[in-house]
């Protein structure tokens, strides 16, 4: 779903019921830990704390809400945040562009390598038939590049960038790790290291531990789980277990 859209907020609201309904079936404290992937995940936390923030507290029945427990405060149960390929306040057009064409490229192969009867045959035919639309797609001659790039810039950047100014005031200072690449071309490693000094100037954090950092030389965007499935796991359990604990 698309930033600020109903679609996306929507998911944000039955993500906050899930929690709600799992918490109220548990003894223990509740505890939420946020792992996010591209600017994509940014869009859904930023909903998240602002729907969040707006139930919090308040006579949830009088709103027309309804959850099996009152909704605490997010400061109460975050208990840390994990960034991949995350996030980009001020993403490029052609970066917007690159992510929107293997977006579609994504959905198309889906749909294509799907259309079988089950037979062998079928299935070979439609992984290639997927293999040559999503050569079309990415190609240079790129309808779907053509289409984006006819559109205003801002119009692009709007759609893709971070509202990191909301985050920045909303989320709760709490333990943080990030993990991006040198090379990624769509969320670019200065985006994210730009926003990650800003993480460590909010008031907020003062005395705190400074964000963990693992940063790849070489890696996909969003792929460091694939590409370097062992340290990853790693790097995740870790922080799991530091925090959550």
């Amino acid at each position: 779903n698309q930033k600020q859209s109903f679609g996306l907020r929507c998911q944000c609201a039955q993500g906050i019921r899930a929690a709600a309904d799992a918490w109220s079936l548990s003894s223990a404290d509740p505890k939420l830990l946020v792992h996010l992937f591209s600017n994509s995940g940014m869009h859904a936390w930023t909903e998240l704390l602002q729907s969040w923030n707006a139930l919090s507290g308040q006579d949830l029945e009088e709103q027309g809400v309804w959850l099996p427990m009152p909704l605490p405060a997010m400061s109460d149960v975050l208990r840390g945040v994990i960034l991949d390929s995350a996030p980009d306040g001020a993403v490029t057009a052609e970066a917007c562009i690159q992510s929107m064409v293997q977006s579609v490229a994504a959905a198309v192969s889906l749909a294509v390598s799907t259309g079988h009867d089950g037979s062998p045959e079928k299935k070979k035919e439609t992984e290639t038939a997927s293999k040559r639309a999503v050569s079309a797609i990415i190609g240079g001659n790129s309808i779907v590049k053509a289409y984006l790039r006819d559109k205003p810039e801002k119009m692009l950047t709007k759609l893709a960038s971070s509202d990191t100014v909301v985050v920045h005031a909303l989320e709760p200072p709490v333990p943080m790790q990030f993990i991006y690449s040198k090379d990624d071309n769509i969320i670019l490693a200065q985006g994210v290291e730009r926003y990650l000094q800003e993480v460590n100037e909010r008031p907020s954090r003062k005395g705190l531990a400074l964000p963990r950092v693992w940063c790849l030389e070489k890696s996909r965007h969003c792929f460091h789980k694939l590409t370097h499935q062992e340290e990853y796991r790693k790097c995740v359990k870790l922080f799991a277990s530091s925090t959550m604990t």
